[in-house]
């Protein structure tokens, strides 16, 4: 395991994952009906890995939606060679995976 060390990445792209995070969370408030909310934002595998999971009404990925919401958490993660990956169903709640390969995480050895 290893620690993620902030002062290595550029400012724009920490607000980027913050407005990703943002975003789905005023999904989650706005539409998901959840009770539960799992975060997790740490180095991975020599990744900056994003997971927000909730255990909400979930949806189905193949209808079209009217929002940008999305659009704009995968335009940001582009931005930084991020992938998108949504992990829902209705009635399974939803997971949002964001990935970002940076060679400006340093490893550190977990204290």
């Amino acid at each position: 395991m290893t620690e993620l060390e902030e002062r290595f990445m550029e400012d724009n792209f920490k607000l980027s994952v913050y407005r990703i995070c943002q975003e789905q969370f005023n999904n989650i408030t706005k539409y998901a009906k959840a009770n539960t909310i799992h975060f997790y934002l740490g180095n991975r595998n020599g990744s900056l890995e994003l997971r927000i999971k909730d255990d909400g009404i979930g949806f189905d990925k193949a209808k079209k939606s009217n929002g940008v919401g999305l659009m704009n958490m995968k335009t940001r993660a582009a931005l930084f060679n991020g992938m998108i990956e949504i992990n829902t169903a209705p009635g399974k709640g939803c997971e949002l995976v964001v990935q970002f390969k940076l060679p400006l995480l340093e490893q550190i050895p977990a204290k």
